[in-house]
């Protein structure tokens, strides 16, 4: 048997991931001619499971899927009047990416996640894909 400090295997993954601030400048609901700033903030929290299978004694690739429970917040400095709404949902998640380890206990990590159709008929949506590198302790 191969002393491997990643050996194939089933995990579950939970997280809290905040995507920051999103700015952008629509036309006014009230005067369409002038332009109304908004701000978004998206926000949600995940669980999925997780896949890693070992490429050698130290790096292995994985892939996971679940779901994340999503909340958007959008607010907008109307013409007239301060445009507030949120839309909350749930969405699928899909991601993949390889974990080195360092030792047994330290692992740094670099994965490609995607979150289907975040938002609603609120706040606007669109899917969100982000790129993370991660240092990870297992005890």
């Amino acid at each position: 048997m191969r002393n491997s400090y990643l050996d194939p295997r089933l995990s579950v993954e939970a997280g809290y991931d905040y995507f920051g601030k999103i700015e952008a400048t629509y036309p006014s609901l009230g005067a369409p001619k002038r332009s109304a700033p908004y701000e978004g903030k998206i926000q949600g929290l995940s669980a999925s499971l997780k896949y890693n299978h070992a490429l050698t004694n130290n790096l292995s690739v994985f892939a996971k899927g679940g779901a994340m429970a999503w909340r958007t917040d959008v607010t907008g400095q109307e013409v007239y009047f301060q445009h507030r709404t949120h839309d909350t949902g749930l969405s699928p998640l899909l991601g993949t990416g390889f974990e080195y380890a360092f030792s047994e206990k330290w692992k740094g990590q670099l994965e490609y996640q995607w979150i289907n159709n975040v938002g609603g008929g609120d706040t606007g949506g669109s899917d969100l894909s982000t790129l993370y590198a991660g240092l990870s302790f297992h005890w």
